[in-house]
């Protein structure tokens, strides 16, 4: 699988700001149901949401340079 990579142009832009703002608001409503007892399926389902809204906010981080 390719790996996708956002330029500064699209991490500065109104659509990459209005989804970060929207995954941040998903991420913390997924966070609260996450807080209140659960079955274990239900758990790992809100887990798994949580984990691939991070990998999408990670996108719109700086890429870290490395000095080889």
């Amino acid at each position: 699988m390719a790996e996708l990579k956002l330029t500064q142009v699209d991490r500065a832009s109104p659509t990459w700001r209005s989804l970060s703002e929207y995954l941040n608001d998903r991420l913390s409503a997924l966070r609260l149901q996450n807080d209140m007892p659960r079955m274990h399926e239900e758990t790992a389902f809100l887990r798994g949401q949580i984990a691939e809204i991070k990998v999408l906010l990670r996108l719109g981080e700086e890429p870290v340079k490395r000095i080889v």
